[in-house]
């Protein structure tokens, strides 16, 4: 792993680690700062509140997803960008065993900021987004078949992706391969 060049990275890869681990409200400033070995000053000075921790939490997933994405749209085929999409879920709950970043937040919705609600939207749309336009563009092509709109399709596989994160960590098995492969079977009119 990289070494992180400044405590604000530092304090923001911890608070990304256990928000996949525990959820938004199931972690504090005392959490990252006794796993750093730092005051909760300084987490304050970088972050006054925890609402602005998880406002940049979310940007940081919203950025890493746009490059992701264009990566994707530059260098991929439609069956490949869904290959990766697929790979990159059930390898993340492989390393840490981790929740989406959505998912770990939707449960504190009651709690969270206008602000950090909006954020949370926008993330999820780019996901949408992204797989409706990938879908389109694979049944234009005939890289993959599938009934109705693609948004709802779309909708469907990234609720299922996200679900199955859960369940994986509630029976301790990756779920998230069984349910890509699945969508892989249904869509892709013959094998990769």
């Amino acid at each position: 792993m990289p070494r992180l060049s400044n405590a604000k990275e530092q304090i923001m890869d911890r608070a990304r680690r256990l928000l996949q681990s525990h959820g938004f409200e199931g972690f504090s400033y005392r959490d990252i700062s006794s796993q750093l070995g730092i005051k909760n000053a300084a987490i304050h000075y970088h972050f006054p509140t925890k609402s602005d921790l998880g406002q940049a939490l979310v940007e940081d997933f919203c950025e890493e997803t746009r490059q992701q994405i264009a990566f994707a749209r530059e260098n991929l085929t439609v069956r490949k960008q869904l290959d990766a999409y697929f790979e990159r879920m059930a390898q993340e709950f492989d390393r840490d065993n981790s929740l989406c970043p959505v998912g770990a937040m939707t449960t504190s919705l009651g709690t969270i900021s206008d602000s950090m609600r909006n954020s949370l939207n926008q993330l999820s749309a780019l996901v949408v987004d992204w797989l409706t336009e990938t879908l389109e563009k694979g049944r234009n092509n005939g890289d993959v078949e599938f009934s109705g709109d693609a948004r709802s399709k779309a909708i469907q596989i990234s609720a299922a992706m996200q679900g199955a994160r859960q369940l994986s960590r509630l029976n301790c098995s990756n779920q998230v391969e069984r349910v890509a492969g699945q969508f892989k079977e249904e869509l892709y009119k013959e094998p990769s």
